[in-house]
């Protein structure tokens, strides 16, 4: 089990337009942490992510389309974008629910206005597409992995 924290980027949302929605995201691979420090050595090595010479993930939206809408903001996406690893670039497709919270950012950050966006998904990727050491027999880490999210975007007004 590993998390990642310090993402940053730029979402654009529009809730009258979901589907004009665009984006780059960003995690630094120092920020990408397992329970187990070792590893998270391993994982931030030049075998794994290599943070040393590729310091970040990036996933950067190309096209996004609306599977459903509701009337409380929340809305299914279909993300088709880029995701880049190791500096290897593949073409990722994502379902996310987006979640559009009018007027709500001041329940999040004290004495600010404006809203939020939630934004909550899960896609898989395999290693090996970006050049990671394999594990043979895959006995610690499988070859296939998934990747669960949740971002929290803030526009103040």
């Amino acid at each position: 089990l590993g998390l990642a924290g310090g993402v940053r980027g730029r979402i654009r949302f529009d809730p009258t337009d979901p589907g004009a929605t665009s984006s780059y995201v960003e995690v630094p691979v120092s920020a990408i942490h397992f329970v187990n420090p070792a590893m998270t050595r391993v994982a931030q090595g030049s075998e794994w992510f290599d943070a040393e010479r590729h310091p970040v993930v990036r996933f950067e939206i190309r096209s996004a389309a609306v599977r459903s809408a509701s009337q409380d903001g929340r809305h299914r996406l279909a993300l088709n974008g880029e995701f880049e690893c190791r500096g290897v670039k593949r073409p990722l497709a994502i379902e996310v629910e987006a979640h559009y919270l009018s007027g709500r950012l001041g329940e999040r950050v004290k004495g600010k206005t404006g809203d939020l966006l939630v934004l909550r998904g899960a896609f898989s990727v395999r290693r090996s597409e970006f050049g990671m050491k394999e594990d043979p027999g895959f006995l610690l880490v499988a070859d296939e992995v998934e990747v669960r999210f949740a971002v929290v975007g803030m526009a103040a007004r």
